[in-house]
């Protein structure tokens, strides 16, 4: 019984965190469409607005990988 709900709550765990993660990994992948969209038209990308939008998908991408880390983690300690 206590490794079935040990499994239970893995599960839900796990699942709070790759929505976190889908959520992460979408914003990153808008904001670099967001600035393939202005090189595709011409644009420059040599503002701060582009500085900023880089480091947010940078710190998202990071934390994306951090919640992979952490998934790992949980099923290491699973087995």
């Amino acid at each position: 019984m206590v490794f079935m709900e040990r499994n239970t709550d893995l599960i839900r765990e796990t699942q709070y965190v790759l929505g976190h993660l889908r959520r992460n990994c979408r914003h990153a992948l808008w904001r670099v469409e967001q600035l393939l969209s202005k090189l595709e038209k011409g644009e420059s990308l040599n503002t701060s607005s582009t500085a900023t939008q880089l480091a947010e998908a940078r710190e998202e991408l990071r934390r994306a990988l951090g919640g992979i880390e952490h998934i790992e983690k949980l099923h290491e300690g699973g087995s």
